[in-house]
């Protein structure tokens, strides 16, 4: 839990931001992870999991979509391939 909180703390010193989000360090995360996250106070956390955000996602958990050097169209098609 330090190390997640001093890592906020810094980078909300480097940008003068609040630090909403959280991604696990190459997407590895358990339940205690998930739960250090949740004390740290972030309200959302990225896994490295393929997918779309479903609305009852748990927002700790949220998947992510690659994207590679794609156009604008083939990013659309993409992205309209996950939601049908």
């Amino acid at each position: 839990l330090r190390e997640i909180v001093d890592g906020r703390s810094a980078c909300e010193q480097m940008t003068g931001k609040r630090v909403l989000s959280f991604a696990y360090p190459f997407g590895d995360h358990d339940a205690l992870s998930v739960s250090a996250v949740r004390e740290a106070g972030f309200e959302f956390a990225c896994t490295t999991r393929a997918g779309c955000v479903a609305p009852e996602a748990d927002v700790l958990r949220l998947p992510r979509l690659y994207v590679g050097d794609w156009s604008g169209d083939e990013f659309l098609r993409k992205i309209e391939d996950h939601l049908s």
